[in-house]
């Protein structure tokens, strides 16, 4: 549910909970090993937007891929990006995301904690 609405911006904690039927704090402890429902969703966000920006038939402007992916401020996706992968938006564009993921540094989320909303759900079950 929340991977096929990653481009609408009106996806809140509150519409999930309305759309799964879980109350609010159920949500954020099911997420809290990752960070939060923002910080889960953000990070899948950005992930959609680096494929993206590394893809060569992909031309867009990176601020118009942002955009699409709710990212309103190009210098405040720029800085969540860098943070997220250790490289610029501009740096991945230029050396594609295959050349540049030796640089990269690890990402946040845990080995082995859930990452998807499947992965939190079979835990409660």
């Amino acid at each position: 549910m929340i991977t096929s609405r990653l481009v609408d911006r009106s996806l809140t904690p509150e519409a999930i909970c309305c759309e799964i039927g879980i109350s609010r704090s159920r949500l954020y402890r099911l997420f809290e090993p990752l960070g939060g429902v923002a910080a889960y969703i953000r990070h899948q966000r950005l992930v959609r937007t680096r494929s993206a920006i590394s893809s060569i038939e992909d031309v867009r402007p990176i601020s118009r891929i942002a955009e699409e992916w709710g990212f309103d401020d190009p210098s405040a996706f720029s800085r969540a990006f860098k943070h997220e992968f250790g490289m610029t938006p501009k740096e991945v564009r230029e050396v594609g995301w295959n050349g540049a993921a030796a640089h990269v540094r690890r990402e946040r989320f845990r080995e082995g904690a859930p990452t998807t909303l499947r992965q939190l759900l079979q835990g409660i079950a």
